[in-house]
């Protein structure tokens, strides 16, 4: 059996995997390789051989008798067409490489190897490999930090991307503007805007320059976490040093300001952004809908879609999302449905949040049942209803208490707490609003006659809050 495994690797077999007739020539006299192969074909036969099965003992035979003479751009090339989807035979072909007489790894083959390893985050191995790098003597880079780096961000692993940015001083490594910009995003997606600020300190007194790529991440980072003031402070004083903002760090900076209801200054920095050469895109102009929408101006967003349709850029799910809360804001619910059956027509896919921006607008405007009859067409498509929908329907339920209507607002009633109960079961986290709702309407009709099973619902309540710790 054995013997078979091995005589598949002959040297024919191998001249057939590479694509090479019985006829070829050798290279240096035991090569498999037509005389004068390109670097390319070489590459592609290490390839055919390396995904034609598993990685073994044999397929290390079968590429010891093609007789090359390696190099790292052979290494480099075939990592890149592996690629992460075959991890295991690219780190086995990296070792292999590693042993062979007469090479040596580069740090951009081990940079190579630790991104594909970064893809599938195989953080041991990394570790590992660095180690292998220190043992080698081979200098480190940025690149090989900014590598790891992304990759624990990528994993959410934000202390470890953080020890790693530590670790550069160490070994003697200066970060670099890209580096620092990746340490910088993925402490201001966390929010720690304090720590970002520190960071932000050591790279201007270490003389790394920002670029425009800076700008549009600390912009960004400082508007998600609410400091809208410091975002638009930090966009003015970089600008007046010096760094020119790029059409990204534009869009954060008209995003910002309509999110403080600057809309005038926004408008401004749009055509600032024109006159410097960057046109708006999408995300520009649904920053600027928002904007308009928020301050309840919907009748300035019919020229901002007809100017956004002009540049190329058709509305999108989110564009129409922000629209539907627009009008449902101001009540126009007939608006909202109009705008909800132009979305369908032109291609646009309603999503959770659509849905959920109509139920309450409906609610708002007292048209329950087209609010719970769109939950159902939601559902029939497919879109499961999440804790704002939820909530949506039990805080309005929970409003209709007209005693006139009693008998049906107690099967409304009811029909809310069941959907409290699904909302427990399937680990949704309440708000305390909604509990102290049901507890006062379950209160109120408690002082009246109650059916059977009222208070069992009260009781089951006060014991879900309690296990909730949602009791003072």
């Amino acid at each position: 059996m054995e013997q078979r495994a091995r005589e598949s690797w002959s040297p024919e077999f191998t001249r057939r995997i590479c694509g090479f007739g019985r006829r070829s020539k050798h290279l240096g006299g035991a090569g498999l390789l037509q005389a004068g192969s390109s670097v390319l074909e070489q590459i592609d036969c290490i390839c055919a051989i390396i995904t034609s099965r598993a990685w073994g003992s044999q397929t290390e035979e079968a590429l010891s008798l093609l007789r090359l003479r390696l190099t790292p751009y052979h290494v480099s090339c075939v990592l890149k067409q592996l690629g992460p989807s075959s991890l295991f035979s690219a780190l086995n072909f990296f070792t292999w490489a590693g042993k062979q007489r007469g090479y040596r790894h580069k740090v951009t083959t081990y940079n190579l190897m630790i991104d594909l390893l970064g893809q599938s985050f195989e953080f041991v191995a990394i570790q590992h490999l660095i180690k292998l790098m220190r043992k080698s003597g081979i200098a480190f880079t940025d690149v090989t930090f900014n590598t790891v780096i992304s990759s624990y961000g990528r994993a959410g692993m934000l202390q470890e991307a953080r020890t790693t940015f530590d670790q550069m001083a160490f070994l003697k490594c200066a970060p670099s503007t890209f580096t620092y910009n990746l340490i910088l995003h993925l402490l201001l997606e966390a929010k720690m805007v304090a720590t970002a600020r520190e960071t932000f300190a050591v790279m201007i007194q270490s003389g790394c320059c920002p670029n425009s790529a800076t700008l549009s991440i600390v912009t960004h980072g400082l508007c998600k976490a609410r400091r809208y003031t410091a975002a638009l402070t930090y966009f003015s004083s970089m600008t007046a040093e010096g760094c020119r903002p790029d059409a990204i760090a534009y869009t954060c900076l008209i995003n910002t300001l309509c999110k403080v209801g600057n809309l005038v200054e926004a408008f401004q920095q749009k055509e600032e952004m024109l006159r410097q050469g960057f046109q708006p895109n999408r995300y520009t102009y649904n920053c600027l809908l928002a904007g308009l929408c928020k301050m309840q101006m919907m009748n300035q967003t019919g020229n901002l879609l007809l100017e956004m349709v002009n540049a190329g850029d058709s509305p999108d799910t989110w564009t129409y999302n922000i629209l539907l809360d627009g009008f449902c804001r101001l009540r126009n619910v007939d608006a909202a449905k109009q705008c909800l059956r132009a979305m369908v027509k032109k291609g646009c896919l309603p999503d959770i949040v659509t849905y959920n921006t109509m139920m309450s607008g409906l609610c708002s405007a007292g048209q329950d049942n087209s609010a719970f009859e769109l939950k159902a067409i939601m559902q029939d498509k497919g879109i499961p209803p999440n804790i704002i929908t939820y909530n949506t329907l039990i805080r309005y339920l929970c409003k209709m208490n007209c005693i006139d209507k009693a008998w049906t607002l107690l099967g409304r009633l009811r029909e809310a707490f069941g959907l409290f109960c699904i909302q427990r079961n399937k680990g949704l986290r309440s708000y305390t609003s909604v509990y102290n709702m049901l507890m006062e309407h379950l209160q109120h009709y408690n002082r009246r006659p109650l059916k059977e099973g009222l208070l069992h619902d009260l009781i089951t309540l006060v014991n879900c809050m309690v296990r909730k710790r949602m009791c003072s």
